[in-house]
């Protein structure tokens, strides 16, 4: 008889403690911001988001476009591995080509995304996708040397890196994490996010934006919960966008730039699951508050998407 009441006593106790799960989870399912300070994925920060679509389909020339920066009121572009050595600056509204520039210096190994400060394009040449190659290279393009509205060419500075926590350099297609499709500039660095195929995180790495040979200092972490694929930062410095995709199914992370670490701010991840196998590749802000992205072509368009982020800053910066 006293085992029968405690196993009835254990049993209610179990009841109880589930109960209260279930009713804690439900309460937290509709909350959007990750907790201050995490770099840890939530599932109940998770949007269901529909972009804007603005251009459905872009250029044939730049169908395999893989960075966007804003310059000039113009999105500047290039394609990625073994294309051509060019940028391309097409209309917001049309996706019409009119500028095409050479970067006489340079070679399309694999480039994957672009960024800029003040001065300076940055064109990085730094896919990896099998975790073989020993030096990567971002090419530095003087803004003042692309002439205004018209083709032309121009020299690039060079810099180098290499990941010193890499030893293994034996080709892997898909087995690597120190893949890299994602990068921004800020207060003289370069931030490179790897695109990470064994376990969906990434490694934040630095390196200084003057040309020379480095090795990449790697910074923090974060569980991305998929693979990344572009990287960009607001003009005022306060918000983070990196884009990628998980299981074929697209999302945008946004963070707030937090004074202790890239990762320490409020977060909010778009899933964007209503665009399914598009395959987003560039992010950019042209404003504070307005963010563009695009895809290339594969068994979907390669297109243009707008993201009003206005909606979200009141509930990143709380």
């Amino acid at each position: 008889m006293y085992i029968k009441h405690i196993f009835y006593i254990v049993f209610i106790v179990l009841v109880i403690v589930v109960f209260l799960e279930l009713f804690n989870t439900g309460s937290n399912r509709d909350k959007i911001i990750a907790g201050n300070k995490t770099k840890e994925l939530f599932l109940d920060t998770v949007i269901n988001y529909t972009p804007n679509v603005v251009i459905e389909e872009l250029p044939d020339i730049i169908a395999e476009n893989s960075g966007l920066v804003w310059y000039r009121d113009l999105f500047w572009t290039f394609n990625d591995s073994d294309g051509s050595p060019d940028l391309f600056a097409f209309d917001p509204q049309s996706g019409r080509i009119v500028q095409t520039i050479r970067i006489v210096n340079a070679d399309n190994i694999d480039w994957e995304d672009i960024a800029q400060d003040e001065q300076y394009i940055y064109i990085g040449d730094v896919g990896n996708n099998d975790g073989s190659r020993t030096e990567l290279i971002i090419y530095k393009v003087e803004k003042e040397s692309i002439p205004d509205g018209k083709d032309g060419s121009v020299e690039a500075r060079v810099i180098e890196y290499s990941y010193p926590e890499q030893w293994d350099y034996e080709p892997g297609y898909h087995n690597t994490n120190f893949d890299c499709e994602a990068f921004f500039c800020s207060e003289n660095k370069i931030y490179l996010f790897t695109k990470n195929w064994l376990d969906r995180q990434t490694y934040l790495y630095t390196i200084p934006v003057t040309e020379g040979v480095y090795q990449a200092e790697v910074i923090d972490t974060f569980n991305a919960d998929g693979l990344l694929t572009a990287a960009d930062i607001s003009p005022d410095k306060s918000m983070i966008a990196l884009l990628g995709y998980k299981d074929y199914n697209p999302f945008l992370w946004l963070m707030e730039v937090n004074d202790n670490g890239v990762f320490e701010g409020n977060k909010i991840r778009l899933d964007m699951s209503s665009i399914y196998n598009y395959q987003t590749e560039s992010v950019v802000f042209t404003s504070d508050d307005t963010i563009y992205f695009s895809s290339e072509i594969s068994t979907t368009p390669h297109c243009l998407f707008n993201i009003p982020v206005s909606q979200w800053q009141g509930l990143l910066y709380k």
